[in-house]
């Protein structure tokens, strides 16, 4: 009983922080600033998350089941999980070039002029 309090105690601890680290941002810029400056930081914020999403999304189900196997077989699955990331740092850099030189262009195709 013991372990199952306290790995849901690290759990639940770890899920506050997560949805603090989304909340928080957005709360300082509300009181520092105004209302309009909090959806332009939502508008940004959602844009770069596309592309974590979309990867995540498309990845994961593919890498999990692979990792759980070669966790199972040998358990040596930190080489795989660094060539990973390093691929999707290699696709993320030129995701984040384009947003930043096509920003204007992006949040009008994403959220139309307003």
């Amino acid at each position: 009983a013991l372990d199952i309090i306290k790995f849901t105690s690290f759990v639940s601890l770890s899920n506050i922080l997560t949805q603090m680290q989304e909340i928080v941002p957005e709360m300082i810029i509300g009181k520092k600033l105004a209302v309009d400056d909090v959806a332009y930081f939502g508008k940004a914020n959602a844009t770069i998350k596309l592309f974590s999403t979309l990867i995540t999304n498309f990845v994961a189900p593919v890498i999990q089941p692979y990792m759980s196997k070669l966790n199972n077989e040998d358990g040596q699955t930190d080489q795989l999980y660094y060539k990973i990331t390093h691929y999707m740092l290699a696709f993320q850099w030129p995701f984040c070039v384009a947003i930043f030189v096509f920003a204007e262009e992006i949040v009008c195709l994403l959220y139309g002029n307003q």
